[in-house]
């Protein structure tokens, strides 16, 4: 079985696009700005009831713990 290493960069070139247009921003080109974007796009989605929302807060907050984790 083969693996695939998937990097911060990865993500941010595959969804940076899509959560900054929801978030009304540019595009992320870090992670700490993904985070915020991610956080941002939640709440206007919570916001105009579109359901979802909740992943992208749990997305938010996975990154964040494996972006500032010291293992």
């Amino acid at each position: 079985m083969t693996t695939t290493t998937i990097t911060a960069d990865d993500i941010i070139k595959r969804y940076a696009s899509d959560i900054a247009f929801v978030a009304e921003e540019a595009p992320a080109t870090d992670l700490d700005g993904f985070i915020d974007q991610l956080d941002t796009a939640a709440s206007r989605l919570a916001d105009a009831g579109i359901d979802g929302h909740e992943d992208l807060e749990t997305a938010a907050i996975h990154l964040g713990e494996a972006h500032w984790s010291d293992d």
